[in-house]
C-alpha cells in the first residue's frame, strides 16, 4: 500500500523536481516527439513538422504535404519503485486546398502509470497564414481546441482512508482513489513569425481557459495558463533554437525555465538523411535537464530516438526514452534545397582542402552537380508536358539551388509559381478543350508567351463559368509581365458566356480578341514546350454575325487547342484528325493546314505535307509568313523531286537492326548518325536516330538529334 501510495504521487514528484512546471500532477508537458526532446522541447520557433500540433499550430501553416506521426515513450525509467509510466502520441496534418485555406490536424495523446492513473487529450487543430496582403508567408496563426479526460483506477488503499490525524477510518472509502475522473474543454493559441528568411520567433499560449481538472466539486485545481516565448536560426542543415517557458504554479507563483538546442542534418546523396541534436534547459525549482537525440531520414520516412535526463533532484534513474516515426505523404511544394545545398557546400569544403585525392573527388561532384541539373530539368519538362506544373515547380526548385543566379531559371521558377499556386495539376487536358485551353495558356505563359497566354484563359473562362480559376491566373499573370486585357476581351468574354456554348475550348492561335503590352514581353525561359516545325500565325479576327456561327467557330477553336495539346505530344496522327475537323468547321483556318503539313511531314508522308502546306499558303495572308511558306514549300518540293530519282547510294556500315540493341550498338549508331550529318547525309543520319528510338524510344540524345535533322531537311531539301 505505501508504494501505490508513493506512485499515486509520483507525477507530483515530477513536477516539482523532474520538470520545473507547477507542482500538480496533471497534464504535465512531458513532450510528445522524439526529435523534440532530444532539442528539450525547445520548438516553439521551429514548428517544421506535424508535431506542431502539440508544440505550436501556428507552425501547421507552414506544411505543404500531409503528414502522419507515431512516437512512444517510457518515462523516468529505473524508478527504484519499479514505476513503469508510458506516454504515446499520434498525430495526422493535412493542408487544405494545397495550403490555400490553411492546414488542419487532430492528435490523440494518452499518459499512464500503471494502470492507476491515466490522461487522455484529443486535439483539433489549425493554422493558417494571417495577413497575407501586407506580410506574404512571414505571419502565422494557429489554435488547438483540446478535449481533456483524467482518470484514477480503483486501488486497495481507496477502502482504507486516513484521517486527517493519519487514522484509517473505519468503513470509509477515498472517493479520489477510487474510480475517479474528470473531463475537461480547453484551448492553446499559437503564432510564428519569420523575421528573416532564416530567423523566426514563436509564442505558444497553453491551457487558455484554466480549466478546473480537480476530482472533487468540493476542490480546485486549475490548470495555470503557461506561456512559451521561443527564437530559433535555421538552414538548411541546422538549427539554433532557445526557449523560455513560464508557467502559473498553483500557489500564485511563476515558475521559469529556459532550453537551448542545437540541431544538425547530415545529407547523402545515397544513403539518405542523417541528424543529430542536443540540448541544456535550467529552471526554478531545482531544475536542470540534458537533451540528445539522432534522426534518420529516407524519402518519405523519418525515424526519431530522443533522450532525456534529469540533472537535479530525482538520481538513480536512467532517464526517458522516446521512438518516433514519421511519414509524408506526396511530394513537397515548397523548395528543398537539401540535396542540391549539399552537394555545393562540398564543392565548396573540397576546394579549400586542396590536396590531388580531394580535388578528383571535387571534379567527381561537378560532374555530379551538371548531371543532376540536366536531369531536373528533364524531368522538370516531363512534367510540364504532362500537366503535372507543382511537381515541375519543385525539380526546378533543385536547379535554381544548384544554379543560384541564372536569370532564365528564376523567372520560368517564378512562372512555374505563378501556375501551380492556381492549377497544381491539370489532367483532363487530352480529352477536354476547356482544360486544353487552360493547359495550353499556361505552357505559353511558363515560355513568355504571356499575351497568347491571356487569350487562351479569357476564353476558358467563358467555358468554365462557375470556375474562379482562369480568372486567378489572369490576374496573377497581369501582375507579373504588366500585360493587360483591353475592355474588349472583358466585351467578348461576356458575350461568350451568354450563349449557348459546347464543351468546347479555344486556342490562343486563332483568337478573336485583341490585347495590348504596357511592357515588353519577358525572355525565353528554361522550361518551355516542345519546338514547332511550323510557326503559328493567329488570324485576324472576324465579327460573330450570329450565334449559329459563333457556336460553330467556338467548336473549330475547341478542336484547334486540342490540336495544339497533340502537337505538343507529337501526337502527329491525332494532329491530322484534330485539323481535318478544325478545316470542314472553317476551311479558311491557315494554322490548320500548317499544323497538318507538319504532322504529315513528321510521319514523312511528304505529298501530302506538301499539299497541306500549299493550301496554307493560298490563304495566308501575311506577306512575310507567305515568304517563310514559300520557302517551306519549295525546299520540300525540291526534296520529294530528288527522293524520287535518286539512285540508292553506297552508305557506310552501320550495325544491322536487330529487336534489341546492345547499349554498345546504339552508341555506334548514333555516331554513325552524327557522321551522317557532318558530310550532310540528312536522310541517313535521321534513319540512324530512328533506329535508335525503335529500340530505345526514351533516348532523349537521339530524339533531340532526329528533331534537328528533320527541321534542316524541311528547310533545305537536301537528302544528301
Amino acid at each position: 500500500m505505501k508504494n501505490q501510495k508513493w506512485t499515486l504521487l509520483l507525477l507530483g514528484e515530477m513536477a516539482a523536481i523532474g520538470w520545473a512546471v507547477p507542482a500538480r500532477a496533471a497534464y504535465e508537458d512531458v513532450g510528445v516527439s522524439a526529435r523534440v526532446v532530444g532539442m528539450g522541447n525547445a520548438f516553439t520557433a521551429v514548428a517544421d513538422d506535424v508535431y506542431s500540433v502539440y508544440y505550436n499550430p501556428a507552425g501547421l501553416a507552414t506544411l505543404d504535404r500531409p503528414e502522419l506521426a507515431l512516437s512512444y515513450a517510457k518515462l523516468l525509467t529505473g524508478l527504484s519503485d519499479g514505476s513503469n509510466i508510458q506516454n504515446s502520441f499520434m498525430a495526422f496534418e493535412r493542408p487544405i486546398q494545397e495550403g490555400r485555406k490553411g492546414t488542419a490536424g487532430v492528435a490523440w495523446n494518452y499518459f499512464s502509470l500503471q494502470g492507476l492513473y491515466q490522461e487522455t487529450s484529443l486535439f483539433g487543430s489549425y493554422g493558417r497564414a494571417l495577413w497575407e496582403t501586407r506580410v506574404p508567408d512571414r505571419l502565422f496563426g494557429g489554435v488547438n481546441v483540446k478535449y481533456l479526460n483524467r482518470s484514477v483506477g480503483s486501488v486497495s488503499a481507496a477502502n482504507q482512508p486516513l484521517s486527517n490525524t493519519g487514522a484509517v477510518v473505519p468503513g470509509a472509502s477515498d472517493p479520489v482513489l477510487r474510480n475517479a475522473s474528470k473531463t475537461n474543454l480547453d484551448m492553446d493559441l499559437g503564432l510564428l513569425y519569420r523575421v528573416k528568411p532564416r530567423w523566426t520567433a514563436g509564442l505558444m499560449l497553453q491551457h487558455f481557459f484554466e480549466p478546473d481538472v480537480a476530482f472533487s466539486d468540493n476542490d480546485t485545481d486549475r490548470l495555470g495558463r503557461n506561456v512559451k516565448v521561443g527564437g530559433a536560426y535555421r538552414t538548411p542543415f541546422s538549427t539554433l533554437a532557445a526557449d523560455l517557458g513560464l508557467t502559473k504554479a498553483p500557489d500564485g507563483s511563476l515558475d521559469k525555465a529556459i532550453a537551448f538546442a542545437a540541431e544538425k542534418w547530415i545529407p547523402s546523396l545515397l544513403h539518405g538523411t542523417f541528424g543529430m541534436r542536443g540540448s541544456l534547459a535550467v529552471g526554478t525549482r531545482d531544475y536542470r535537464q540534458l537533451g540528445v537525440g539522432v534522426s534518420y531520414k529516407i524519402f518519405r520516412m523519418q525515424f526519431d530516438y530522443g533522450f532525456g535526463l534529469p540533472i537535479g533532484g530525482l538520481s538513480g534513474m536512467s532517464g526517458s526514452h522516446r521512438l518516433g516515426l514519421t511519414y509524408r505523404f506526396g511530394r513537397t511544394r515548397a523548395p528543398q534545397p537539401t540535396m542540391s545545398e549539399a552537394i555545393l557546400e562540398n564543392i565548396q569544403d573540397l576546394a579549400d582542402v586542396g590536396t590531388p585525392e580531394f580535388r578528383y573527388q571535387m571534379e567527381e561532384l561537378t560532374l555530379f552537380k551538371r548531371t543532376a541539373v540536366e536531369e531536373f530539368l528533364r524531368q522538370a519538362k516531363v512534367d510540364v508536358g504532362q500537366g503535372r506544373f507543382a511537381d515541375a515547380l519543385g525539380k526546378l526548385n533543385e536547379v535554381a539551388a544548384l544554379k543560384p543566379g541564372d536569370a532564365k531559371i528564376v523567372d520560368s521558377q517564378a512562372r512555374l509559381k505563378i501556375v501551380s499556386e492556381v492549377y497544381p495539376e491539370i489532367k483532363d487536358f487530352y480529352t477536354d478543350p476547356a482544360q486544353a485551353a487552360v493547359y495550353d495558356g499556361s505552357l505559353k505563359f511558363i515560355s513568355g508567351k504571356d499575351r497568347a497566354a491571356l487569350v487562351n484563359l479569357a476564353y476558358a473562362k467563358t467555358l468554365m463559368p462557375g470556375d474562379a480559376r482562369p480568372e486567378a491566373l489572369m490576374r496573377a499573370i497581369e501582375a507579373k509581365t504588366g500585360v493587360i486585357r483591353e475592355a474588349a476581351v472583358l466585351a467578348v468574354a461576356v458575350s461568350s458566356a451568354a450563349m449557348p456554348s459546347p464543351a468546347v475550348a479555344v486556342s490562343s492561335d486563332a483568337a478573336v480578341v485583341s490585347i495590348s503590352s504596357m511592357a515588353a514581353a519577358s525572355p525565353a525561359v528554361a522550361v518551355s514546350s516542345a519546338p514547332e516545325l511550323v510557326a503559328p500565325e493567329p488570324e485576324a479576327a472576324s465579327s460573330l454575325e450570329t450565334a449559329a456561327a459563333a457556336r460553330a467557330k467556338q467548336m473549330s477553336e475547341g478542336y484547334m487547342a486540342l490540336m495544339e495539346v497533340a502537337f505538343r505530344q507529337l501526337e502527329y496522327d491525332k494532329v491530322i484528325q484534330l485539323a481535318k475537323q478544325v478545316i470542314e468547321l472553317d476551311e479558311s483556318n491557315v494554322l490548320a493546314y500548317k499544323r497538318m503539313g507538319a504532322a504529315y511531314h513528321a510521319l514523312k508522308r511528304y505529298p501530302e505535307a506538301l499539299s497541306s502546306l500549299e493550301s496554307a499558303f493560298k490563304l495566308e495572308k501575311d506577306v512575310e509568313a507567305r515568304k517563310t511558306l514559300r520557302s517551306y514549300i519549295n525546299a520540300l518540293a525540291a526534296f520529294i523531286r530528288r527522293a524520287s530519282r535518286e539512285a540508292v547510294a553506297v552508305k557506310p556500315a552501320r550495325p544491322a537492326r536487330t529487336a534489341a540493341l546492345s547499349p554498345r550498338d546504339i552508341e555506334r549508331l548514333y555516331d554513325s548518325g552524327v557522321e551522317y550529318y557532318s558530310r550532310g547525309q540528312l536522310s541517313d543520319a535521321a534513319a540512324a536516330f530512328r533506329q535508335i528510338l525503335e529500340a530505345d524510344p526514351n533516348n532523349l540524345s537521339a530524339r533531340r538529334a532526329l528533331r534537328r535533322v528533320e527541321a534542316e531537311q524541311i528547310q533545305s531539301g537536301d537528302k544528301r
